[in-house]
């Protein structure tokens, strides 16, 4: 049981840890389209 746990805190801890980052590409990702549409 204590073994489980730890594995789904560790998933959780990831699992935020990759929200970030995938909000981080799709803003950059935004952001680029957006200046290749001015230019």
């Amino acid at each position: 049981m204590n073994v489980f746990f730890r594995i789904k805190k560790e998933l959780s801890q990831a699992a935020s840890l990759k929200k970030p980052l995938l909000l981080l590409k799709i803003t950059l990702c935004k952001k680029y389209n957006d200046k290749l549409r001015y230019n």
